[in-house]
C-alpha cells in the first residue's frame, strides 16, 4: 500500500495548474454564468439568459426593457448572490441587453 504522504488531492492539482496558466478568474466567471438560472430564480430565468463572461462583466440577455430596468434595481443583490456561486469575487459587473442584439450592436452602447 502505498503511502499517501506527499500525495495532493486532484483537485489541489488542477487548482495549481490553473492558476499558472492565468485561468482561475476566467473559470469563477463561468461558474457565475452557469449559476445565473439559480440565482436569477425560475420566474426569471425564462426570460433571461447569462451569455459570456468577460472582464469581470457577466452579459445577460433579457426579454424586455421592463426587466432590464428591474434587473438594474436588484443588480448589487445579484452580483452578491453570483459571486458566493462562484466561491470569490469575480463579477464586477452585470451587463443587460436585449435578447438577439449582436455583439457589434452591444459594443455601440
Amino acid at each position: 500500500m502505498r503511502s499517501k504522504r506527499g500525495m495532493k488531492a486532484a483537485g489541489d492539482l488542477l487548482t495549481g495548474v490553473l492558476e499558472s496558466l492565468n485561468l482561475g478568474g476566467r473559470i469563477a466567471g463561468w461558474k457565475a454564468v452557469a449559476a445565473w438560472e439559480d440565482v436569477i430564480g425560475t420566474d426569471a430565468a425564462g426570460r433571461t439568459r447569462a451569455v459570456r463572461f468577460e472582464h469581470g462583466r457577466l452579459v445577460v440577455e433579457v426579454d424586455s426593457s421592463a426587466r432590464m430596468a428591474q434587473l438594474g434595481y436588484e443588480k448589487p443583490a445579484l452580483l452578491d448572490k453570483l459571486n458566493a456561486r462562484a466561491g470569490e469575487e469575480v463579477v464586477r459587473d452585470l451587463s443587460f441587453v436585449m435578447a438577439g442584439r449582436s455583439a457589434r450592436e452591444e459594443r455601440r452602447t
